[in-house]
């Protein structure tokens, strides 16, 4: 699964603000929080350290202004 990612990186073309264009496909991102769930809860014991609890951080929402 590995990916080009260029997370801090120069912003994208036509973005003058900079920072990072982010998205998130979500086809993409529920296929693969599945199959880590899936893994997490079959082999918990063997691989997780026995956790209870799986948390999955995202970056926050953007605000969208009205100029």
């Amino acid at each position: 699964m590995a990916e080009k990612r260029n997370a801090n990186g120069p912003p994208p073309a036509g973005n003058a603000s900079g920072g990072n264009a982010y998205t998130i496909d979500l086809n993409t991102f529920s296929r693969r929080l599945q199959a880590m769930y899936t893994h997490w809860s079959q082999h918990k014991d063997e691989y997780w350290g026995s956790s209870d609890v799986l948390a999955v951080a995202t970056p926050p929402l953007r605000k969208i202004c009205a100029i």
